[in-house]
């Protein structure tokens, strides 16, 4: 015992000896903040800053910026500016600095100066900003030394969306969030009779980084754009932008419609005549950036001629869909997915609904497999409420087989239609939905690099759910595809999928289990049996149909133990639903009127034994349901809802 109290001792004596430094004295705040100097005054002279008449900085020149350095140990104190080592100018009021943070002091001119410091601008990084939201962060200012002028900040060409604007000399407005990555920026001045372009530019926000854009005029008189790194502490913080010299945007035509479709570009750019129907044209270039209205477009097709409007961005791939609709609108301009999406050998895919009808579409995944405890992932969703015209946001998904069930956005949601195709590693896709010349709904899935080809409809697939209703399995596992393997279905769960149309087999604990499929039938199959016997029941059948003032249900039976059930509503005397359902048999199809919860008592046949009484069920109108018992004695009896569609 005296042994291990002095070894004990022994820890705790040597942990002491490793406390941290920074925990036991914590550093001062002024250890943690860092001061640049940019000098934007327009001579040849070089200025510091300093204080108490010292000078502190190193010496810059015009436009150049200064070493990072700490400031002195006190928390506030007035700047003092040095312009070739004489003092110029101090700052009216004391700065207080804040821990953890960068400053930048501007060393400016007032209008009534002539290369003389005499003002300044403090700019600082936000402390707390939030971290890993893709997000990027700029500050902008102005420092073109002109009382009439102001700039603008705009992404993309001089058409497209403001950023910053108007902002006027010294100025600058709050902190922008933008998403990171790559952004074409136009820079463009604005006076009390103009508006006019200075330059296009290309700039790079990483993500959580701050940064500040300043627009200032160069010892030739040109004027220039700026980026300063507010957190880098090498001599590349601060860096000019190069304007882009090239200028122009490459557009696709994708033709659905069923006549030979000519694109022009306003006023006079003709940009291909007769594209066949169902065909991907190649991507041209086309000249951007030109001005600061909308690019425009003229579609000639077998319906009339029409126009479309867009604020291309020069680097950029734009697709233009042309579909036959007379009530509406038939050209769509669809924009490229932004940088912040990143493949990372995933694939991302984008759904536009072009299907002319009252309500919305919703587009999803089936149930596929997965690298997790499951084996497999359900519920991804690709476009949700998806109105007429309009593109989804895109979604990043792991490439391979892509089961599809597109059901109109209603209550209650109603199967359009059920799909499969493949998505490749490392691409991006636009996935159109659309109506045929037929009425019937059809998808076609385009590649972002795909041009000069044909377009295709996705296969019509056959969906399938799957229930397992074995209570001697603590899991089962199942095998229905290629791209369903070794998916876990615990007791009373099930999973829905779409499968090819040539679908046969279901593997259950390695189990082999054939299958007819009815292609007009949709697939419903319950696994039963027991520990010694897995038994699988098909009771696919064509879809009940929709009804808004009722409901549609039926009975499954998956007890193997008793020669058959019977159903009553509430208990053992309530009215009889369904009577002598032996294990593996279905009731017929009732349509119920009555919405309103209900309770069900199941007995056993012959001796009229209760085995289970289920209350408060609600089942809603326009839906339909088959409501399928299964367990046993030991374990206890369920009853497990299934919608069907």
């Amino acid at each position: 015992m005296r042994y291990i109290i002095l070894f004990v001792i022994g820890v705790v004596v040597l942990s002491c000896t490793k406390e941290d430094a920074n925990l036991v004295n914590p550093p001062p705040p002024y250890q943690s903040i860092r001061i640049r100097l940019l000098n934007t005054v327009n001579s040849s002279d070089l200025i510091s800053w300093g204080q108490r008449g010292n000078e502190i900085s190193n010496k810059v020149g015009y436009l150049q910026i200064s070493n990072p350095v700490m400031p002195p140990p006190i928390d506030s104190f007035a700047v003092e500016f040095f312009q070739n080592g004489v003092l110029k100018y101090t700052t009216p009021r004391k700065i207080r600095f804040v821990r953890e943070t960068r400053y930048l002091f501007v060393a400016a001119e007032s209008f009534k100066s002539n290369g003389i410091v005499d003002t300044f601008v403090v700019l600082s990084t936000t402390y707390g900003l939030p971290k890993k939201l893709g997000k990027s962060y700029f500050k902008f200012l102005n420092l073109v030394k002109d009382s009439v002028s102001r700039f603008s900040i705009v992404e993309g060409c001089p058409n497209g969306r403001i950023l910053v604007g108007s902002v006027p000399y010294l100025n600058y407005p709050f902190l922008q969030t933008v998403q990171y990555g790559s952004y074409v920026i136009s820079l463009v001045k604005e006076s009390p009779s103009e508006r006019s372009l200075v330059n296009i530019y290309k700039v790079d926000f990483e993500e959580d980084k701050e940064y500040t854009l300043f627009v200032a005029r160069k010892q030739d008189g040109s004027t220039g754009l700026f980026l300063y790194d507010d957190y880098d502490t090498t001599t590349s913080a601060l860096q000019e932008l190069r304007p882009l010299d090239e200028r122009a945007s490459f557009v696709r035509v994708l033709n659905f419609s069923q006549n030979p479709v000519s694109v022009f570009k306003s006023p006079d750019l003709f940009l291909d005549r007769n594209i066949k129907p169902n065909f991907v044209s190649d991507y041209y270039s086309v000249p951007a950036c030109q001005n600061d209205v909308l690019d425009s477009f003229v579609v000639e097709t077998g319906l009339g001629t029409y126009g479309i409007s867009y604020s291309l961005e020069i680097f950029k791939r734009y697709s233009l869909l042309v579909f036959d609709n007379q009530s509406k609108s038939c050209v769509y301009f669809i924009p490229p997915i932004s940088s912040i999406y990143k493949f990372s050998g995933k694939s991302i895919v984008r759904v536009f609904n072009a299907v002319d009808t009252n309500y919305s579409l919703t587009l999803s995944v089936g149930a596929r497999s997965a690298n997790n405890a499951r084996g497999f992932t359900s519920g991804e969703v690709l476009a949700t409420n998806l109105m007429f015209g309009k593109v989804g946001e895109p979604v990043v998904l792991e490439s391979g087989d892509l089961p599809l069930t597109l059901f109109s956005s209603t209550e209650p949601a109603v199967l359009q239609g059920t799909y499969i195709t493949k998505l490749e590693p490392n691409s991006s896709y636009l996935l159109v939905i659309f109506k045929k010349s037929d009425g019937s709904l059809a998808i076609s899935l385009v590649p972002d690099d795909y041009e000069n080809g044909g377009i295709s409809e996705i296969s019509a697939g056959y969906f399938i759910q799957i229930v397992n209703a074995n209570p001697d399995f603590a899991n089962l596992e199942f095998e229905v595809s290629d791209f369903l393997k070794n998916a876990k279905l615990f007791y009373k769960e099930s999973f829905a999928t779409v499968v090819n149309s040539n679908f046969n087999e279901i593997i259950i604990n390695d189990q082999k289990f054939p299958l007819n499929v009815n292609l007009d039938n949709l697939g419903l199959y319950v696994v039963a049996g027991n520990n010694d016997n897995i038994e699988i029941f098909d009771i696919s059948r064509p879809s009940m149909g929709r009804d808004l003032g009722s409901y549609r249900r039926r009975f499954f039976n998956a007890v193997k133990t008793f020669p058959a059930i019977s159903i009553n509503y509430d208990s053992t005397n309530g009215m009889n639903i369904v009577k002598g359902l032996a294990y593996g048999g279905q009731s017929g199809i009732e349509t119920i009127k009555l919405e309103r919860k209900f309770s069900l008592a199941v007995m056993s046949e012959p001796d009229g034994q209760l085995l289970g009484r289920y209350n408060d069920i609600f089942l809603t109108f326009g839906k339909n349901y088959t409501l399928i018992f299964s367990g046993r004695k030991e374990k206890g009896f369920s009853l497990i809802i299934i919608q069907e569609y």
